[in-house]
């Protein structure tokens, strides 16, 4: 019920390999949000991608804050 509140846009970034599995969070999330969407599976990255994969999950949200910004102006 709280998910379907949120109306900004929303940025999902998983790693493939997560070791407790991203596909249930992933199924509940794009089940319940009423809301763009942008979704990102890391491959070779395990459960912590902004660890991980540091340098990509960086780039990713910047992509979408230039993106999201370009749409507003």
């Amino acid at each position: 019920e709280e998910l379907r509140k949120i109306e900004s846009p929303v940025h999902l970034v998983f790693g493939k390999e997560d070791e407790y599995g991203f596909h249930e969070s992933l199924v509940l999330l794009v089940e319940n949000l009423n809301t763009a969407l942008d979704i990102q599976v890391l491959k070779g990255i395990g459960h912590m991608p902004q660890h991980h994969a540091r340098g990509e999950v960086i780039a990713s949200v910047k992509r979408l804050a230039q993106r999201e910004f370009l749409l507003e102006s």
